[in-house]
């Protein structure tokens, strides 16, 4: 089942707390301040069913404008809105305020709900839906369902409830990626209980013993009970108004924390955002202007830096990047509001499109191009710049579901269409553009090309080494798939442990041609007991170089100093494991035998097949791997 959590809104005294206690039976005013004074101060809670049995939450928000920020703050995962109005005194300033800052939070359901209309006649509830309609003319609150109700009498509440449940069977269940995050919104202790938060749930579940983090100051805490709408659960769902019961003090925890996994968020001293600005000329911001950010239940001051731009123009859409005077921990994709310092005026607000920026120049034209793709909410757009753009050279599918705000497996899917389209590559469990893997196949073919032209006889570069330099050049551990990669590609090729370009040979001169027939044909004379490099060649300088251009093809290098002819490395090799099949294992004795073969070139030959991977040793004898 769905979890749907409805918020009210509306100008202070339109009847909002009398609403919801007519239609739930709970008091939402619960403090002697709240009640002394007759409005809501701090944020009030409350559930009901609708007739389709679907269970729904209600936060009552404060209407009056001093505790705006408490409005705000229970706005996170919000599905609904019961905007209130007074049908005796219409649209007031507050009604445009809260109606402002949940459009620009994101929110589309609205019931727009007239109350106390049996005080005034028909006329006057015309008059107000009329102010209703001109008031919010091409938003769309234009169009939103209006029900007319008297929280006293009873009037059009039954009307209410069907309207609720018509528009929350439409209503999309809330996203879940896995990772569960919930904005505190209220702190309190409870005696007997001790210290509990409130918030939506938002991204994944909890249970009870779980272990979540709080940022950002990063305090752990462990969730010892769970109440959702005043039961006692084990487990609260995403979208569900929750309640959890921790093992920490009161004092270490305050509204606005985000509680989380470990590293599903980081704290960050700056966002850069799209920020849509209202039609009020106080939303012209200029470098620098100080304004105060609202984003999950948290209140933060910052300084406006227009991005692309000299400053910040009324109603339209700007990048921006907000400096904040105190971390926050949100994601990408988050909604925020932004107020006037003083005197406090709400003039927009808009998406995160990168909640961990670097600080960078305003004009920075790759940093532009990024925003603008991730504005437009394309996910495979916003996937392909990411990779192409981030410092690494390969990143992980949890890096890019949490860039993307997806759940992993829905990433995954993503990741595999633009893998078919030839977008991006996959080495390995990481992930990177065809851009980059061309520009390290570029650089890495520079590289042997080089060498070829100094080395002209070498098979190519050591393994090693060029395992070595791919990973200084992609500050990585990826070489392996790197290579493989390119091989498959016929790009390079690999051969006993050298590294050449694919199309790469050897070109003998027929001085070295002599030289290579006579390096050959004596090292197949000595079988299993070959010479040392510094015997075959009498240590003359070309027959050295062309022996290290055989290594590869007719020669194998037992060491640094001996080598063996091909042939009979690939006899041993089966003799060895015709052998071992025959009788599970082989001493240094039994090849000794097999071969013919002295003590000292025995060892060379079986830990040349050890480093080969063909056989292990197991105490004093071998097996197949």
């Amino acid at each position: 089942m769905k979890h749907i959590v409805i918020a009210t809104a509306g100008h202070v005294d339109h009847g909002k707390t009398t609403l919801i206690r007519a239609l739930t039976g709970i008091e939402t005013d619960t403090t002697t301040e709240e009640k002394k004074r007759g409005l809501t101060i701090n944020l009030g809670f409350a559930f009901f069913d609708l007739p389709s049995k679907q269970r729904v939450g209600i936060v009552d928000v404060p209407g009056h404008e001093k505790f705006l920020k408490n409005m705000i703050a229970g706005l996170a995962g919000i599905d609904m809105v019961l905007l209130v109005v007074d049908a005796g005194e219409g649209v007031m300033p507050q009604t445009i305020e809260h109606a402002e800052i949940l459009m620009l939070l994101g929110i589309k359901n609205f019931i727009i709900v007239l109350t106390k209309a049996d005080t005034v006649d028909s006329e006057m509830q015309e008059l107000a839906i009329d102010d209703v309609r001109t008031t919010f003319a091409g938003t769309i609150l234009e169009k939103a369902p209006v029900v007319i109700t008297d929280a006293v009498s009873g009037t059009g509440l039954h009307e209410l409830t069907l309207k609720i449940d018509e528009m929350a069977k439409n209503i999309t269940p809330p996203k879940s990626d896995g990772n569960p995050r919930l904005n505190v919104d209220r702190v309190f202790t409870l005696k007997g209980f001790g210290t509990i938060v409130t918030g939506t749930l938002l991204g994944g579940q909890v249970a009870i013993n779980d272990e979540l983090i709080a940022y950002p100051s990063e305090e752990r805490v462990r969730i010892r009970n769970i109440q959702v709408h005043d039961q006692d659960e084990k487990v609260a769902l995403p979208g569900q108004r929750t309640a959890l019961n921790l093992n920490v003090k009161a004092d270490q925890l305050s509204r606005g924390d985000v509680l989380t996994l470990l590293d599903n968020v980081e704290p960050t001293w700056m966002l850069d955002v799209q920020l849509q600005t209202l039609d009020v000329s106080d939303a012209a911001l200029e470098l620098q202007d100080r304004v105060r950010v609202y984003a999950g239940a948290k209140e933060v001051l910052g300084r406006i830096y227009p991005l692309g731009t000299e400053e910040v123009q009324v109603n339209g859409k700007t990048f921006v990047q907000i400096r904040l005077e105190e971390q926050i921990a949100l994601k990408n994709g988050d909604r925020f509001v932004v107020r006037t310092y003083s005197p406090m005026k709400t003039i927009g607000g808009g998406v995160v499109l990168d909640a961990n920026p670097r600080r960078h120049h305003r004009y920075d034209k790759e940093i532009l191009q990024t925003l603008s793709i991730r504005a437009t909410g394309d996910k495979a757009a916003i996937l392909k710049d990411y990779l192409l753009t981030s410092e690494k050279m390969f990143n992980s599918l949890a890096d890019i579901a949490n860039v993307l705000d997806l759940k992993h497996s829905e990433a995954q899917k993503l990741l595999e269409v633009l893998s078919k389209n030839g977008k991006i590559n996959k080495l390995g469990n990481e992930y990177t553009t065809s851009e980059k893997l061309q520009k390290l196949q570029d650089w890495l073919v520079s590289e042997l090309q080089n060498f070829h032209q100094q080395f002209p006889l070498k098979v190519g570069l050591g393994l090693a080494e060029v395992r070595s330099k791919i990973n200084e050049q992609t500050n990585s551990e990826y070489s392996s798939d790197v290579i493989d990669y390119l091989c498959t590609e016929k790009v390079i090729k690999q051969q006993a442990g050298f590294v050449s370009l694919y199309a790469f040979k050897p070109i003998f001169n027929p001085e070295q041609l002599k030289l290579k027939a006579q390096l050959e044909k004596e090292l197949t004379a000595t079988g299993f007991t070959p010479p040392s490099s510094q015997e075959l060649t009498n240590g003359q300088r070309q027959a050295m170089q062309v022996l290290d251009a055989l290594v590869g093809t007719t020669v194998v290098r037992l060491n640094d100093d001996v080598v063996i002819s091909s042939t009979y490395y690939q006899k041993a090799v089966k003799l060895v494991t015709d052998f071992i099949q025959k009788n599970s294992q082989l001493s240094l004795a039994d090849f000794r035998d097999i071969t013919g073969s002295s003590r000292r070139y025995a060892m060379l030959i079986l830990e040349k097949m050890d480093k080969d991977g063909i056989t292990k040793r197991v105490e004093n004898k071998r097996e197949l791997r």
